[in-house]
């Protein structure tokens, strides 16, 4: 077996090689197409290299929203949820799964905006089971981002395909272009965004709408969340089933259970500005 500090010095050197790619993609992007912005869509519950570093070179950060997948299977890692817990939540996501990397991915973008590049319409096919959503959860997914600050919610994908690997994998409409269920909330979404807007112009108008007050400091907690430290518990261990990403999204949910709003930071963030960190 590897010395341990071999092994996380291999974790920092393949993290570091995917920052600096990274890097390299937006300097040539930024060099031949200047004043764009340039994004890049994350995953739940990836831990193998520092996200935080590769959001810097960003002008925002998306990720890939699959509540019901990674309920059921995280990919690599060892399990986040108990079995009950994934029975329970099967065909609605586990209920602060989607809220934590929401917020995750908005502090992590330099502006606090965020889009979902993917989000989940349907079943998907790569998980160890995938049943279809519960009725109206599409609709509830995408105004949860919009109410945690999302700019964008787009879906994944339009058409379910008739070939390849994605042939189980559902879209916003079936293989005959026939709309599926996903299309039928995501259209009731995008109805409900224009009867807000309109709802908020007229208020603006009017002059009915206040200020906004916003979230004051005894309302808002910092989770700090530290890439290399899942390194760290992934090499040595404290107990066969020590998990740090299920630690830290047990601690998200127990401050949202206590009425926080949460920001989600990166090792050296400034804390003075919160009730609890």
């Amino acid at each position: 077996e590897a010395c341990p500090i071999h092994r996380l010095d291999f974790y920092r050197f393949s993290s570091d090689q995917v920052v600096s790619y990274n890097a390299l993609q937006v300097s040539c992007v930024s060099q031949h197409s200047p004043k764009r912005w340039i994004t890049h869509n994350f995953m739940m519950m990836f831990f193998d290299f520092d996200a935080w570093k590769v959001g810097e070179s960003l002008s925002f950060c998306t990720f890939d929203s699959y509540p019901l997948g990674f309920t059921d299977t995280t990919l690599g890692l060892s399990d986040v949820f108990t079995v009950e817990q994934k029975l329970r939540f099967a065909k609605t996501g586990h209920p602060d799964l989607a809220a934590f990397h929401h917020d995750l991915h908005r502090c992590m973008s330099r502006n606090n905006r965020f889009w979902i590049m993917e989000q989940q319409p349907g079943p998907v096919n790569w998980a160890g089971h995938n049943p279809a959503p519960a009725p109206g959860m599409v609709r509830l997914w995408s105004w949860e981002a919009f109410a945690h600050g999302a700019d964008v919610v787009s879906y994944f994908r339009w058409r379910q395909a008739p070939f390849a690997q994605e042939q189980m994998h559902a879209g916003l409409n079936k293989p005959d272009y026939t709309p599926d269920v996903g299309l039928i909330e995501a259209k009731q979404v995008a109805a409900e965004v224009r009867m807000l807007e309109e709802a908020v112009a007229k208020r603006t108008a009017d002059g009915s709408l206040g200020e906004e007050e916003g979230i004051s400091g005894e309302q808002r907690a910092a989770l700090v969340l530290d890439f290399e430290a899942h390194w760290v518990s992934t090499i040595q261990p404290q107990g066969l089933e020590f998990n740090y990403p299920g630690l830290v999204l047990a601690f998200y949910s127990c401050m949202r259970k206590l009425g926080f709003d949460v920001d989600v930071l990166p090792p050296g963030a400034p804390l003075k500005y919160y009730a609890l960190a």
